[in-house]
């Protein structure tokens, strides 16, 4: 009897206890469990197919979305600089120069100014001058140079990840050129100082990071680590940030299971470099700033490093800002949403919170990877050890800058988020992306399983996005660099000619020093002093030499409170055609050449601005174009 009722068994019984005990019903009811429903036929292979030819056009879409986005940003900044770079003297060059001029070598590149020991920006302008005249194109040249060897090296560090899948590691070199070239750094990308003393930084940065990651395969050996560590004495001596690249070195080197001697190496180059910084003569113009209140400083560092995203939105908060947007519908809806927030909000400009929340959770952060860096047994892959690197360097300026401008930061908070600050804060938030990137794709990799987890998922998805919401701070950066570039070209010109309103706004040129610093610089023949125009100033064009007509219309204002002595006058020429002249210079009746105007943006419709000496009228003055001046003329 138990034969026959075993015969008469449904097959379909003895396959459900064969099953395993853990096999759910939904399992069961898959595809590959059911008879009726084959796995392998030409219907499901067509699906497949599909499938796999649709993910292989995304990754291709996706490739060339971060390929023409980043060269994109990199080759319309590169651009603006070289457009608008101004090639006058501006803010502490006025006092720095003089420094340059009347020390002798090589104390005149050793001083500390500002809290910073610049020493390396310092030689390359003191041969700039030497050598070109101190036109700033070497210093140009040369920061340009840095930030795209240092964008390249984060890059070429990402792409060479294999761990990491093509669309990752796309992304991740596309964050490295955005967050060295977007210009939403305009103010540290444009002017020449501020464009070593930030660049410097960050290549020597990028390259340590680099040769520790290299020191660290196979057989360790000390000698790609000495040369990071001498790659750190030159940031320091470049800018005061730069001694935190020590901190970035010694966190690639943890992520990377250095072995002891290589660590203790390192931190001695810390201490080396950090008492030649703060120990050498004149340190006490360094030290004299340090203020220590650990609550306060967090607060501040947290502030600090909390700007990138409040600035990257500004079109949403900020009414004045919604003009970036240059898509009508979405213009529409951003003045809607910024007029809501201004109404009903707080002031970013100065305001602690979100910035001290974002500040915050990027800590705690970085903290929680390194954490669990430290305790995983294997060692970082490149991309993390990088971001790891370039997050703890971002994270060390936040200290530097929290401990020795506190007492600033109390006395003008709005200063706290000045744009000449905003590009450590965004590497600060580059490494934790690329931690976020190879993290993520490391432990996808444990778990046999071709989804992506939610941090990967959100970092690419904001990362697609991002060359669109960085495209109003972009075409801001353009606004502002040819408005900036107008201002001081205008200034220039009043130096030249040694007229300019008492009352005017300088920006960051303190008066004092602008004044001191002209009759020495124009003995010298430096920057603007060393041009045609100056050269002309005051003297009388040849008899012989003929006078080309030009249709300009002028306009003059009287300069009664002359800042550089006797009463002079504003003008303002704009020419019946587009010119392609940069500049005219302003003659007298006796041919003599009394004042000078450059092309300035501020102006609408375009024109030129500059400034003639003495009190004159329209009628008196003509402009003549400065390229076609002979250069002869009389005394």
């Amino acid at each position: 009897m138990l034969a026959v009722l075993r015969r008469r068994r449904p097959a379909a019984v003895d396959n459900l206890r064969k099953e395993p005990k853990n096999m759910t019903i939904r399992k069961r009811l898959t595809p590959e469990f059911c008879p009726r429903e084959p796995r392998h036929g030409p219907a499901a292979q067509r699906a497949r197919d599909g499938r796999m030819n649709l993910r292989r056009t995304l990754v291709v879409l996706a490739l060339l979305w971060f390929t023409v986005t980043g060269l994109y940003y990199v080759g319309n900044s590169i651009y603006v600089v070289l457009r608008f770079a101004p090639h006058a003297l501006y803010a502490d060059q006025w006092r720095q120069y003089l420094t340059y001029l009347q020390l002798p070598f090589p104390g005149n590149v050793w001083f500390s100014d500002n809290g910073h020991r610049s020493v390396l920006p310092n030689l390359i302008a003191w041969l700039e001058i030497r050598w070109f005249d101190g036109n700033q194109w070497l210093q140009i040249a040369i920061g340009l140079l840095c930030g795209f060897a240092a964008a390249a090296t984060a890059a070429w560090v990402c792409m060479r990840d294999r761990g990491m899948t093509a669309v990752r590691r796309a992304a991740a070199a596309f964050l490295c050129c955005l967050a060295i070239f977007w210009l939403g750094n305009v103010r540290t990308l444009f002017h020449s100082t501020e464009l070593l003393h930030t660049k410097l930084p960050m290549l020597c940065l990028m390259l340590a990071i680099a040769l520790c990651i290299r020191a660290t395969r196979g057989e360790r050996t000390l000698h790609g680590l000495i040369a990071a560590l001498l790659l750190g004495f030159a940031a320091t001596f470049s800018f005061g940030y730069g001694l935190s690249v020590f901190v970035g070195v010694a966190a690639t080197l943890a992520a990377r299971k250095a072995d002891r001697r290589q660590l203790a190496v390192c931190m001695g180059g810390l201490l080396l470099a950090a008492g030649l910084y703060l120990g050498a003569p004149g340190g006490t113009g360094v030290t004299a700033s340090i203020d220590f209140a650990p609550l306060d400083n967090l607060l501040v560092g947290a502030r600090w490093l909390g700007e990138p995203f409040v600035a990257l939105f500004s079109f949403l908060w900020d009414p004045g800002a919604t003009g970036l947007v240059t898509n009508r519908a979405a213009r529409h809806l951003v003045v809607a949403v910024a007029g809501f927030a201004a109404r009903h909000g707080v002031d970013l400009h100065a305001s602690v919170m979100p910035q001290a929340l974002f500040g915050a959770l990027g800590m705690l952060a970085l903290i929680t990877a390194s954490l669990r860096r430290l305790l995983a047994r294997e060692a970082a892959a490149p991309t993390e050890a990088l971001g790891l690197g370039i997050a703890w360097f971002g994270l060390g300026a936040a200290g530097i800058v929290s401990l020795s401008r506190l007492t600033y930061f109390q006395q003008y908070p709005g200063q706290i988020y000045a744009d000449r600050y905003l590009c450590w804060a965004c590497l600060f938030w580059l490494g934790l992306a690329l931690v976020g990137l190879a993290r993520a794709t490391r432990a996808q990799a444990t778990v046999a399983s071709p989804r992506p987890g939610v941090i990967v998922v959100a970092i690419l998805a904001f990362t697609l996005a991002l060359p669109v919401f960085a495209q109003p701070t972009q075409h801001g950066g353009n606004i502002y660099a040819a408005l900036v570039r107008g201002d001081i070209d205008n200034m220039a010109t009043a130096s030249i000619v040694g007229v300019i309103d008492r009352g005017r706004n300088l920006g960051e040129t303190i008066p004092e020093e602008f004044v001191r610093g002209i009759p020495i610089l124009a003995a010298h023949r430096v920057a603007q002093f060393a041009t045609p125009a100056a050269a002309t100033i005051g003297k009388t064009l040849p008899a012989q030499s003929g006078i080309p007509v030009v249709d300009v219309t002028l306009e003059t204002r009287p300069v009664d409170a002359n800042l550089l002595g006797e009463p002079g006058t504003a003008v303002a020429l704009r020419t019946a055609q587009p010119s392609p002249h940069d500049g005219f210079l302003l003659i007298d009746r006796d041919r003599r050449v009394v004042g000078y105007a450059v092309r300035d943006a501020r102006m609408q419709p375009a024109g030129y601005s500059g400034y003639a000496r003495g009190l004159r009228s329209p009628d008196e003055l003509q402009a003549i174009p400065v390229s076609t001046v002979a250069s002869g003329y009389e005394r």
